[in-house]
């Protein structure tokens, strides 16, 4: 994914949808010229759906999917031969996700143990969850010459992420996998 950068341009936008399953959708974008050099954006979302699961795990409803994040950018260009951008991002990521999976035909072997779940209806004995958190901060240098151009990049991510997941995907409690606290905290720079 590419983002729109800074320009010397002003403009803002708000968008707004709503859709099945209880689906709202709404993000917006602004760009301030601040100098003739230096220009600022931010952009925000949120999105929340229900699931077209019906059922619960571990004894709780399926929670909403919700994922909202932000976007800070600033561009600073004092030539036409340099320019540096710098931003800071930040997403979060609620809810079961794929990981509500309902065992509609189980083996033979499981059979007797496990009662077969309707495919978008039931109900699961382990927790089933997915929780992502997500935070950038990065920086693009670039120069610009007659014959080449130079970039330098860096970056700086933290990401966070929890889950739980029902292997037999059924009412009995055989076999789940559940990770609290599983996470990367990456630099980069080239």
């Amino acid at each position: 994914i590419i983002t729109k950068s800074p320009s010397d341009q002003f403009e803002t936008s708000v968008q707004a949808s709503l859709g099945s399953f209880d689906q709202s959708k709404i993000r917006a974008h602004t760009n301030i010229p601040v100098t003739d050099s230096l220009a600022v954006s931010a952009s925000a979302f949120y999105n929340r759906e229900e699931s077209y699961y019906n059922g619960t795990f571990n004894g709780h409803e399926l929670p909403p999917e919700i994922s909202k994040g932000a976007r800070v950018k600033a561009k600073w260009a004092p030539t036409d031969y340099f320019d540096f951008t710098a931003a800071g991002f930040a997403l979060k990521q609620t809810g079961s996700a794929s990981f509500f999976v309902l065992n509609s035909d189980p083996s033979p072997i499981l059979g007797a143990a496990i009662q077969p779940n309707d495919s978008y209806k039931g109900d699961l004995s382990s927790p089933v969850y997915s929780d992502i958190d997500n935070r950038v901060l990065y920086g693009q240098a670039n120069v610009y010459l007659d014959p080449f151009d130079i970039k330098l990049l860096a970056s700086d991510q933290r990401i966070d992420v929890g889950f739980g997941y029902d292997y037999d995907g059924s009412s009995v409690d055989l076999v789940g996998f559940e990770a609290k606290k599983q996470y990367a905290d990456v630099q980069s720079m080239e």
